[in-house]
């Protein structure tokens, strides 16, 4: 018979996207044809990151700054370590939540809807990585023509009594900030 002789080859995907997001755990899995998920060996390179296995072909890469990686995979077999191969990925930074409220980030907006939404939300437009931020505390002003008023402060995402009410005094053209 006729026998081909392959190069080693290996498998290295991002399960979310095909970048590192900075501070986030990045999920990847890591295959190489013809070694066991216990033989393989992944390090990493660059941005200050760090790879854990957390199962199985499965891992946490965390990346501490904005710099190319690099994920280089040897495999243990029957003792001797060999190189199977590796791939470079970009980092970014996760971009800034927008805060919201309703479907509102801005502009005017009508005192029931403001009420009726009691609160704020942030979201991600356009941004495909499963971040989700919470809102921990805001601050609301209120510009209602004279005297600047003390911020009113919220520890979470509602509005408080006192927003409300202060809320439901506003009139046509008063500003909340």
């Amino acid at each position: 018979g006729e026998y081909f002789v392959a190069a080693p080859a290996v498998t290295i995907s991002p399960t979310n996207m095909n970048v590192f997001y900075i501070g986030v755990d990045n999920p990847v899995s890591i295959s190489s044809p013809g070694a066991s998920s216990e033989q393989i060996i992944p390090t990493i390179t660059g941005g200050g990151a760090t790879i854990r296995k957390v199962s199985a072909g499965n891992y946490i890469v965390n990346v501490k700054t904005q710099q190319e990686v690099v994920i280089s995979v040897s495999a243990n077999m029957n003792g001797k370590v060999m190189k199977q191969g590796s791939m470079k990925f970009r980092v970014k930074s996760i971009p800034k939540p927008k805060a919201m409220i309703g479907s509102a980030d801005g502009g005017q907006i009508a005192k029931e809807i403001l009420l009726a939404q009691g609160g704020l939300k942030v979201v991600m437009d356009g941004f495909d990585f499963p971040v989700r931020y919470n809102v921990t505390e805001f601050q609301m002003t209120f510009n209602t023509g004279g005297d600047a008023q003390a911020p009113l402060t919220s520890r979470g995402s509602r509005f408080t009594p006192e927003m409300i009410a202060q809320i439901q005094r506003l009139r046509r053209g008063n500003k909340v900030y």
